[in-house]
């Protein structure tokens, strides 16, 4: 949709300022509207994407999930439980699924406490998780991770795990 994207002239490499879910099923309907055969998909973590492309393969950006943990935790946290899960995070592009999921839930099992720490505001009487970012951190890699592995899971599709190669060409 042009009214998304800055008015730069007619320069092709011109910037929209933001995706959303029509521009990518838009994108997808011109594909097969042309000939392609979409076997699988690779994106993002855009909201509501997932499902709204639920009848392809999709497989999450392993990078992108890599950076949404970053950016919960900055690149050099402090809590031990933060340094630790970013480790983790770091390793998802250089592990297998197993391995990945079983640190996974090493880590849980060892800070589950900590991250289901809550505090009580003074003032309002109101409790929030203590450790917000770093549960958020957590939440999202579990929220993600039946689309971090498609390109494991139907090898035959020969799809990437990140669509780094992708981002270079557009």
């Amino acid at each position: 949709d042009s009214s998304d994207c800055l008015d730069e002239g007619p320069d092709p490499e011109s910037k929209c300022r933001y995706e959303t879910v029509s521009d990518y099923l838009e994108g997808v309907e011109w594909l097969k509207n042309n000939g392609f055969k979409i076997y699988g998909i690779v994106c993002d973590g855009l909201g509501g994407l997932f499902q709204a492309l639920r009848q392809y393969r999709v497989q999450m950006c392993q990078f992108h999930q890599m950076m949404i943990v970053r950016r919960y935790l900055t690149s050099k946290p402090e809590l031990p439980a933060a340094n630790e899960l970013l480790k983790i995070s770091n390793l998802l592009t250089h592990t297998d699924k197993d391995s990945f999921i079983g640190l996974l839930n090493q880590w849980y099992d060892k800070w589950k406490d900590f991250i289901q720490e809550r505090t009580t505001d003074n003032k309002t009487g109101k409790s929030s998780y203590t450790h917000k970012r770093l549960r958020s951190a957590y939440l999202s890699l579990q929220r993600n991770m039946y689309w971090l592995w498609t390109f494991y899971d139907y090898p035959e599709l020969l799809i990437p795990n990140t669509n780094n190669a992708l981002e270079g060409v557009f």
